[in-house]
């Protein structure tokens, strides 16, 4: 054989071998095998994840309190606590929470939703009913705290 000829071959099988990928596998989406759900998430996860979000709803209503009594600022941070606890509701929904946080993720993802709801009410409604809403913020400080969290057992 030619010393072209050889060359040739070898460049030639290396461009196939590199081509075939050398029988490793396959880095194309198709061939990526399906992950295993996990397997929940561990206590600290389930603190960090759902402490964060109450401190969203903390700081809406912290906000709400704080600001001017006129009509358009109890409407305005009315709507920023509603927002805080639907987008706290439908994050919480998508958590697999550890077997230790069973029941206060029940209560709180209940209580959430339940002043999702009723905020969404009044912010949408016709006529501002300022008592009202004050009777709804007073009222989700005896829902179940997100300082429960820090009672779990690790």
């Amino acid at each position: 054989m030619h010393r072209t000829s050889r060359l040739t071959a070898i460049a030639l099988t290396a461009a196939a071998v590199i081509v075939a990928g050398c029988g490793g596998e396959d880095p194309s989406p198709s061939a990526t095998k399906p992950k295993a759900k996990p397997a929940g998430m561990t206590v600290q996860q389930y603190v960090t994840e759902v402490g964060g979000l109450g401190q969203v709803i903390n700081d809406a209503r912290s906000d709400y309190f704080h600001a001017d009594h006129t009509r358009a600022a109890i409407k305005r941070g009315t709507a920023g606590v509603q927002a805080a606890y639907a987008d706290a509701a439908t994050e919480i929904a998508t958590l697999d929470p550890p077997a230790a946080a069973k029941d206060l993720h029940r209560q709180l993802s209940a209580a959430w939703q339940l002043r999702a709801g009723q905020l969404e009410k009044l912010v949408t409604a016709r006529r501002l009913d300022t008592g009202r809403i004050d009777d709804v913020m007073a009222d989700a400080g005896h829902d179940v705290s997100t300082d429960e969290l820090y009672t779990l057992p690790q």
